[in-house]
C-alpha cells in the first residue's frame, strides 16, 4: 500500500511549500535524533561540566553589563542598551570575550567527546558565528560592519534554538527564549524609531531601517 504522506499545518497549500515543510520537518527530526544520541553518551562528569559552562554563559550576560554601567568603558552610559552595545570596547568587551570563550571551551570539550560529527560541525559553526558577531564585527565600526554584526547576531540567536533542542532543554524554556527574542526585536525597533525621532544616532543595530 502507498505510504501515507505526513500531515501538519500548512501542508497541501502548494507543492513548493510542501517541499520546504518536509525539509524543515526532516531537519527537526535529525536535530532531535542527534540530541538524543548526544545526551545518551553524556557521563556524570560531562553533565557537571555542562553545568559549569552554563554558569559561565550566565555570568557572560551579567559581568560585562555591570562593568559597563560602572563606567569602565565610557561616560555617560546609555540605558537601556543591548549586550552588543555594552561590549563594544574597554573592560566590558574583554570580560565578555574571556568568560564567553571559557564557557565555550568547557561545552566544546563535552561535545567533542560525546557529540557526533554533525553535532561537532554545528557547534563549531555556532562558535564561529559568535566570533564573527562580537569579535570581528562589533558595533560602531561603520555601516557595513554593523550589517555584518546584525546578520551574525540573528544567526547566533537562531543557533540557540538548535542547541537547546540538542541539549534537551524543556519546551517551556524554549518558548520563553522565543518570546524574549520577539520582545527584543520589538523593543529594538521601537527604540530605534524613538532615537531617530529625537535626533539620536540609534543603537547602530537596525541598520536596514531608514533613518
Amino acid at each position: 500500500p502507498k505510504a501515507q504522506e505526513p500531515s501538519y499545518p500548512g501542508r497541501g497549500l502548494h507543492p513548493a511549500l510542501d517541499q520546504v515543510l518536509d525539509q524543515w520537518r526532516a531537519l527537526l527530526v535529525r536535530i532531535d535524533a542527534e540530541g538524543a544520541a548526544l545526551r545518551a553518551r553524556l557521563t556524570p562528569q560531562d553533565v557537571r561540566q555542562l553545568h559549569r559552562a552554563r554558569a559561565l554563559f550566565h555570568l557572560c550576560s551579567v559581568l560585562p553589563c555591570a562593568l559597563y554601567y560602572l563606567g569602565t568603558s565610557e561616560r555617560p552610559n546609555k540605558f537601556p542598551a543591548t549586550i552588543s552595545f555594552t561590549i563594544r570596547k574597554g573592560p566590558p568587551r574583554w570580560a565578555h570575550h574571556a568568560v564567553w570563550c571559557a564557557g565555550w571551551a568547557l561545552m566544546g570539550d563535552v561535545i567533542r567527546r560525546a557529540g557526533s560529527g554533525w553535532v561537532q560541525r554545528f557547534s563549531a559553526s555556532m562558535f564561529a558565528t559568535g566570533v564573527w558577531t562580537v569579535v570581528v564585527f562589533r558595533l560602531g565600526h561603520g555601516r557595513a560592519s554593523d550589517v555584518a554584526h546584525f546578520l551574525g547576531a540573528a544567526s547566533y540567536m537562531i543557533d540557540h534554538e538548535v542547541l537547546s533542542r540538542l541539549l534537551g532543554v524543556g519546551r517551556a524554556y524554549r518558548l520563553g527564549f522565543r518570546v524574549a527574542f520577539a520582545v527584543l526585536i520589538g523593543a529594538l525597533a521601537r527604540g530605534h524609531a524613538l532615537e531617530r525621532r529625537g535626533g539620536g544616532g540609534g543603537d547602530h543595530f537596525f541598520v536596514f531601517l531608514p533613518g
